[in-house]
């Protein structure tokens, strides 16, 4: 299950929240990065998948809604399909990707994507870039990053949801 309208600042909340856990990978003020186009593109990124799977609309107290979508998203550690550019989707959403951290550092699973990049969904700057996501252990953060639609390389790949 994936929440969309959250809006950064509730993700932010909620990883920084989850450096609490017992035995998180997080730390830091910041344990979720955005880079700036990401943030200005934050909108396209936190868009409902446009697929039919089961989804809820839910109304927050502040009067804005939240929809709940719900779609399998592999959890292998890295992408299944590695070193493709993001023409090869479909793509995992960022509140689905970020909701898959968040479930596994909360049950104690260590993180995905800690020596690979997975695309998400969502072309931004009018589509010449595309998010990606990686945890940094390093940084002990999640990191969603932009780069070229045509980038490419070994270690970026695709997480193909199933409706």
């Amino acid at each position: 299950m994936a929440p969309y309208g959250l809006g950064a600042e509730r993700w932010r909340e909620l990883f920084r929240g989850a450096t609490a856990q017992q035995g998180s990978p997080l730390s830091g003020d910041e344990p979720l990065l955005l880079a700036a186009e990401a943030v200005d593109g934050f909108t396209i990124l936190d868009s409902v998948p446009d697929v039919t799977s089961p989804r809820v609309e839910v109304a927050r107290p502040e009067g804005a809604s939240v929809t709940w979508t719900l779609r399998l998203v592999p959890s292998s550690a890295k992408p299944p399909l590695l070193g493709l550019g993001f023409a090869h989707g479909p793509h995992v959403s960022l509140p689905e990707i970020l909701m898959l951290q968040l479930m596994r550092i909360v049950s104690g699973e260590r993180p995905v994507d800690t020596e690979s990049f997975t695309w998400l969904a969502g072309a931004l700057a009018d589509g010449r870039l595309a998010a990606r996501h990686v945890f940094d252990e390093s940084e002990a953060v999640i990191r969603i990053s932009c780069r070229e639609i045509g980038n490419q390389g070994p270690h970026l790949g695709a997480r193909p949801p199933v409706n």
